[in-house]
């Protein structure tokens, strides 16, 4: 069973929802977690007729649900108590959002994060094929969690690929034990190499000398970024928006030029234009869509998709210049109006009302 330091652990999920709830809206998906934890041990407590099995369950349970109760309340400690709550519950239950904003979209495999994210989910249905004996539910659970979660929405790609490595690294070390101590812990297989690799990991990381080189590339990296990324005199780092990606060049020319007038750009590019501006200059849309509404974003998608009823849009928004990625058909629409190109690069177009 897990050792009592072991159990301890778990009432630190408080203190982590609580930095969770105020730093991020995923903090939901910590109690889906805990939920996945506390099936198990339910099923065990109903299902065993072993008064000592049964006990152990129900004192699993008490816990599971003490935890449950202290990471509830400290997720109401946040600047909008349980107004936090309700948003996050009518954003996501907003349909029209969840159908438009690319973010909640099922993700795109042709691309390389997502492949990663395919590659492991075929790693860990391997790994719990080849385990020997029946998956633990625990351990099956959050790999289907992990799995849908991330074919669901692309913004679940991290935490589900997270997730997944959690679940393959055990089985593959065949160190594989039930986190909620419901059920016995397996004896480990003997003559493995996987497992000599992870005792002999084990070993290393409780001497000194396995977390100084970690701890010197930390420390390196961080004196590298105190000065600019750089190292002496070679630049070894430089953290800058990508010329391919965003409209760098073109936001130069507006500020060359000092243009002050309202500016219409895309949600992709609200945040970066907050961010040259120094949130000196208000942008028509970002990615804060949750606060923008649903109403605001149909208007919105009407004018960047220039559907019927886009010039009367434009016309109350009283834009004179729009920032637009070359592949919009609202460039031509504009200039069929009489809108004059002043810039425009492999990135983006930039448009002046006449």
């Amino acid at each position: 069973m897990i050792a009592s330091a072991g159990s301890r652990k778990l009432f630190w999920l408080p203190v982590i929802m609580l930095l969770w709830v105020n730093v991020h809206g995923g903090f939901l998906m910590g109690f889906l977690l805990l939920g996945i934890y506390v099936l198990p041990n339910l099923l065990n407590f109903l299902r065993s007729r072993n008064p000592g099995q049964r006990d152990v369950s129900g004192k699993r349970l008490k816990r599971l649900a003490v935890v449950g109760l202290l990471s509830a309340l400290a997720s109401f400690i946040n600047p909008y108590g349980y107004k936090l709550h309700v948003h996050v519950y009518q954003y996501l239950s907003n349909r029209f959002l969840m159908d438009h904003i690319n973010e909640f979209q099922s993700p795109n495999f042709h691309g390389m994060a997502q492949q990663c994210f395919l590659l492991l989910c075929l790693v860990a249905i391997a790994a719990l094929a080849a385990r020997r004996g029946k998956p633990r539910l625990v351990e099956l659970l959050t790999a289907l969690f992990a799995i849908a979660s991330g074919l669901y929405a692309s913004r679940n790609l991290p935490t589900s690929a997270i997730l997944l490595t959690l679940v393959i690294v055990p089985l593959l070390s065949n160190r594989s034990s039930e986190r909620s101590d419901a059920e016995p812990e397996l004896e480990p297989e003997k003559n493995s190499y996987f497992q000599s690799l992870a005792l002999r990991m084990e070993t290393l990381e409780k001497q000194l000398r396995g977390h100084l080189l970690p701890l010197l590339i930390v420390l390196m990296g961080l004196w590298v970024c105190s000065f600019g990324g750089r190292l002496g005199s070679q630049q070894l780092m430089a953290a800058s928006f990508s010329d391919k990606n965003f409209p760098a060049r073109a936001v130069d020319i507006l500020q060359q030029r000092q243009i002050s007038d309202p500016i219409f750009a895309p949600d992709d590019w609200g945040g970066y234009l907050i961010y040259r501006f120094n949130g000196s200059r208000r942008v028509y849309f970002d990615g804060r869509s949750d606060f923008y509404g649903a109403d605001y974003m149909k208007s919105y998608l009407k004018l960047i998709e220039v559907r019927p009823g886009w010039e009367q849009l434009l016309d109350e928004a009283r834009f004179t210049h729009a920032l637009l990625p070359n592949r919009y058909s609202l460039i031509p629409a504009l200039q069929h109006l009489g809108w004059k190109k002043l810039y425009s690069d492999n990135a983006a177009t930039l448009l002046e009302k006449p």
